[in-house]
């Protein structure tokens, strides 16, 4: 009588009560499992029933069927796959219920290919999670509350739910019961020091600035305010063009034979001293208000 291999393709969790015990009684345990029978009518009629779980595939008169005696070293090496592909499969590190992947990863290794693709990437297990589905009723998995608790502050709709993290319930909150120290200078300028040693590399009466220190790597930033400090020795005549300067610096830039240049400083108004107001010229524009009529022509 002709032979039919079955094998469980996949998995009978939800399945109903029937096919359950069908599955169990043709001897399949788990999936990609394997047995051997006689093509009978009753277990054509077993397949049949359980058709969407199962493969069935015709196999030679020397395969065993399921049910002849056996001792147990054997059907465990039938089952398995035998004592050789169990030593493969751990070598391989590979889980022996899975044959197409292990089939599938010794072929990329026969051929000298990268194991790994793009398309395998994925989050680690537990990184990343599903998005709560509020107002689904209690089948939805988080109660008839929609997973936010039974009343309280936080359970209610609107704006008044929205708790900052920083809020302790009404009690001192930390940033407010820290003591405080120093303040903030808002009027602070930040110069970029550069030391008068570092001015050798200008050639002898050369002209030095902002973009002439950042072409030197002198400074990081050419939009920035410079100081010029008196670290170092210089021999050089240089015209030097800065925002600021040391008094040691100044002294020695000049008796180098050299010259300093600085902005002019601003000039703030007394205490009490009114703004001058600008007389209007003829013919000139008016700014701060439109110009009237009479003045646009």
């Amino acid at each position: 009588m002709a032979l039919v291999r079955i094998t469980q393709e996949r998995s009978k969790i939800r399945c109903i009560e029937k096919h359950k015990r069908t599955i169990e009684a043709l001897g399949l345990r788990r999936i990609n499992h394997s047995v051997v029978h006689e093509d009978t009518p009753q277990i054509r009629g077993m397949v049949h029933l359980v058709r969407y779980l199962v493969r069935v595939e015709p196999v030679g008169a020397d395969a065993r069927p399921e049910g002849t005696p056996a001792d147990g070293a054997s059907r465990r090496q039938e089952e398995d796959g035998g004592p050789r592909k169990r030593q493969e499969a751990g070598r391989c590190g590979q889980d022996r219920r899975f044959p197409r992947q292990e089939r599938h990863g010794q072929k990329e290794k026969e051929e000298g290919g990268q194991v790994m693709k793009i398309g395998q990437l994925k989050p680690a297990r537990g990184a990343t999670h599903p998005k709560k589905r509020r107002g689904l009723g209690p089948a939805s998995g988080l109660g008839g509350t929609a997973g936010k608790g039974h009343k309280g502050q936080k359970a209610r709709a609107g704006k008044g739910s929205k708790v900052p993290g920083w809020f302790e319930g009404g009690q001192m909150p930390i940033q407010r019961r820290i003591p405080k120290r120093g303040f903030h200078n808002p009027g602070r300028v930040e110069y970029q020091p550069v030391n008068v040693g570092a001015l050798g590399g200008f050639a002898a009466g050369a002209k030095v600035d902002r973009m002439a220190l950042h072409e030197k790597r002198l400074i990081g930033h050419g939009d920035r305010p410079v100081k010029l400090l008196g670290e170092g020795e210089i021999t050089l005549a240089l015209q030097i063009a800065v925002d600021a300067a040391s008094a040691s610096a100044r002294a020695k830039i000049e008796a180098a034979g050299g010259t300093i240049t600085l902005p002019a400083p601003k000039t703030r108004r007394a205490r009490g001293e009114k703004k001058a107001k600008h007389e209007h010229v003829e013919g000139a524009a008016v700014r701060g208000r439109k110009p009237k009529h009479t003045e646009r022509h």
